[in-house]
């Protein structure tokens, strides 16, 4: 019984590594990006498939069958915001970051650059 406690406990760490390696990876340098409402819903439903895949089927007694988890189970059990949640904060640092910079830095200057035509 104890094996098989520290079996589950690996796993979960395992999957909380994978998790935040995806995480990781999909927001790299999202505080420039601008997203459309499909890119919103395409990053959404990539990172709950790379969530099914990691955590797997789930047997449903009931039915007696295995399914997939839904969205919601998905979120209950990750217990992270969701991708594109996760870029609209990063978002808001960086602009946090920028108004508190100098006036003559770069990034500040061309955050508030009037055009003209």
């Amino acid at each position: 019984m104890i094996i098989k406690c520290k079996f589950i406990v690996l796993i979960m760490g395992y999957n909380s590594i994978l998790l935040t390696i995806i995480d990781k990876v999909l927001t790299y340098a999202s505080e420039t990006w601008t997203l459309t409402k499909r890119d919103r819903k395409q990053l959404n439903v990539f990172e709950r498939k790379e969530y099914r895949r990691i955590l797997g089927p789930v047997y449903d007694n009931e039915k007696e069958n295995w399914r997939l988890l839904t969205n919601k189970e998905i979120y209950a059990i990750v217990k992270k915001p969701t991708i594109t949640e996760t870029i609209r904060l990063n978002r808001l640092h960086w602009f946090g970051h920028v108004e508190r910079m100098e006036e003559n830095r770069i990034p500040k200057r061309v955050l508030y650059k009037v055009v003209q035509i």
